[in-house]
């Protein structure tokens, strides 16, 4: 299990985006409260990497295609 900050220090992101993210992807009721953080299964964890790289994606097309 991780938390919110230490996934967004691996994909290189604020604590904001991050969270931004499980709320778009409907996690937040998932997860589950260690202390006063969240702490995001592996499973959530991989959803979270999965909407930032799509992003990143779509981002870099579409500078190219400028």
């Amino acid at each position: 299990m991780k938390t919110i900050r230490q996934i967004a220090d691996e994909i290189g992101v604020s604590k904001t985006a991050v969270n931004k993210q499980i709320a778009n992807l409907g996690l937040r009721s998932g997860l589950r409260k260690n202390g006063n953080q969240f702490a995001i299964d592996e499973h959530q964890e991989a959803l979270i990497k999965q909407a930032f790289s799509e992003k990143s994606q779509t981002e870099i097309e579409n500078q190219t295609q400028t």
